[in-house]
Parts: C-alpha cells; sequence; structure tokens
C-alpha cells in the first residue's frame, strides 16, 4: 500500500474515534469501544480506497467486506443501546421490583419479599394446578396463582401494609379487603 493511502486510513480511523467520544459524551448509554469504531472506519475507507480492486479482485470483495463490517458495528450497537433497557424491563416485570404491588404497597425488605413470594408462590400453584387442571388440564393457572399469592401475602402480612394514597395501593386494599 501507499504511504498516503495508509495516512488517509489513519485519518478516518482518528476522525472516527474523535466522534465516538463527542456521541459517548451526549449518549452516555451508547458504549461504542476503540475496535468497533475502528473496524467501521476501516469498513467505510475499504469503500472509499477500494484496495482489493486496485489489487486486481474483482468490485464484490470490497462491497461484501465493507458490507459485514458495517453489520457488526451496527449489530454491536443496537445490542450496546438495548441490552441495559431490556434487562432494566426484565428486573422492573419481576416479584418484588420497585413499581410491582407488593413493593410499593407493603413495607418489605427486598430479601424478604423475595422470600415470601417464593414460599407462597410454591404453595399456591400447586393448590392451583390441583384444583384447575382437574377441571380443564390446559388452564392457564398464571394469573389464579398471582390472585392466590396477593390474598395469602395480605392475609399473613395485612400489619405491613404502607399508609399511602396511591391509586395502585388502595385499590389493591379494597380488592384484598373484599375477599
Amino acid at each position: 500500500m501507499k504511504q498516503e493511502t495508509l495516512i488517509k486510513l489513519g485519518a478516518v480511523v482518528i476522525i472516527f474515534n474523535i466522534l465516538s467520544l463527542v456521541l459517548t459524551q451526549f449518549f452516555p448509554q451508547v458504549n461504542l469501544n476503540f475496535l468497533m469504531v475502528t473496524a467501521f472506519a476501516f469498513g467505510l475507507w475499504i469503500l472509499w480506497q477500494r484496495p482489493f480492486e486496485d489489487a486486481g479482485y474483482s468490485t464484490q470483495y470490497d462491497t461484501n467486506i465493507a458490507s459485514t463490517i458495517a453489520l457488526i458495528f451496527v449489530l454491536y450497537t443496537a445490542w450496546e443501546i438495548l441490552s441495559p433497557i431490556l434487562a432494566e424491563q426484565e428486573e422492573a416485570d419481576g416479584p418484588c421490583s420497585t413499581m410491582t404491588v407488593e413493593k410499593r404497597c407493603y413495607t418489605f425488605t427486598a430479601a424478604n419479599c423475595k422470600t415470601i413470594w417464593t414460599h407462597y408462590e410454591k404453595e399456591c400453584g400447586e393448590e392451583i394446578r390441583k384444583t384447575i387442571y382437574e377441571k380443564t388440564p390446559g388452564a392457564l393457572v398464571g394469573p389464579a396463582t398471582k390472585r392466590c399469592i396477593y390474598q395469602r401475602l395480605d392475609k399473613s402480612f395485612q400489619s405491613t401494609r404502607r399508609t399511602t394514597e396511591e391509586p395502585i395501593c388502595l385499590q389493591h386494599f379494597q380488592k384484598m379487603d373484599s375477599q
């Protein structure tokens, strides 16, 4: 390769790494590492300079290599952006997370809440399966199990209710008191 071609490649790599540092400042959840940005810059350089075509190969080599590098970069960037969001959402959907009824409406510690939930989930799951599966073997037991867990939890730990004006807690307590 010519020296000026290497200088152009180096310039492209440096420019893209500076751009990634600037992007990281504005969007901290995007963690573009040096290797991925350098690979992306190298792919653009291949499309721009066409080194394989100059070496006597078909134009497809340049295009295919650059496209593969770009695809890897896009997948990596998407993973860096989406994985924290998905992990946060998965945590919020589980029992005893900060947005659930049992955490917002009762004064449990996180460890106690999970222990209690696991205990009642096992008990209620077995009980519901016995009663529902006798009638309809393919029935979904999730909603009934959750209702059973909430009833037992409230019956056993009614004294740990929070005194709050949150509509979700008031509705939950009203539902529990009516059963």
